[in-house]
């Protein structure tokens, strides 16, 4: 390839600007029933290839933004289920027509992981940790998502003392299950009201913990 046409093709290449996304898109009032997931595999999403696969990453990319932002997150768990066995053939692809993988976020990691976390999904959270490991660029999104794995522990020990003891303060909580990071274990409540499984009410400068 010539330097010209290599300049071309760093600017006529799409972006994945919408990708490289931090914070958690934000909604209203997310107050929805909870679902099961037991019937949604990973492995049933259709394993496709080359620009096949690339074109359903980002089509289910948008689904996944489209569906969390209308408060349809069995939508975007099920999106996020079938975006895991693409990625390594989005990988292969990037890395074959650009000459390395440039993608640094994704939805399905970012979000899905965390609803399927809310949600207590673990057979998912395992199928999609297992997909990232397929390939060394995406080892960092795996550990993301084993991260959601360890804490599926602290999902159950949530639901077990909001029901033992309605209006459990959820900073009195974490202290009670010892557990050190408090951003984390108020992120893990954060989701688990997003998907309709705890009501949080304020009380002071933290929230009282009720199961739906």
């Amino acid at each position: 390839m010539g330097l010209l046409d290599f300049l071309f093709s760093l600017f006529t290449r799409r972006q994945p600007t919408h990708l490289l996304r931090s914070q958690p898109i934000t909604t209203a009032n997310p107050q929805r029933a909870p679902v099961s997931f037991a019937s949604t595999r990973v492995e049933d999403a259709p394993v496709l290839n080359g620009r096949a696969a690339v074109d359903q990453y980002f089509a289910l990319h948008d689904r996944i933004e489209r569906a969390i932002r209308d408060h349809d997150y069995e939508t975007a768990v099920d999106c996020a289920k079938q975006s895991f066995p693409l990625i390594p053939a989005l990988v292969r692809a990037e890395k074959r027509q650009y000459g390395t993988f440039v993608i640094h976020r994704s939805l399905a990691v970012e979000h899905g992981s965390k609803l399927m976390l809310a949600y207590g999904e673990r057979e998912g959270l395992e199928s999609a940790a297992k997909h990232l490991r397929a390939t060394r660029a995406t080892v960092d999104w795996a550990e993301e998502v084993e991260e959601c794995i360890a804490q599926l522990g602290i999902v159950d020990a949530i639901l077990r003392a909001a029901t033992e003891t309605p209006g459990v303060v959820q900073v009195k909580l974490r202290k009670e299950l010892a557990v050190e990071d408090g951003r984390e274990f108020a992120h893990v409540c954060y989701w688990m009201e997003r998907v309709g499984r705890l009501r949080r009410e304020k009380r002071g400068s933290s929230y009282a913990l009720f199961v739906t």
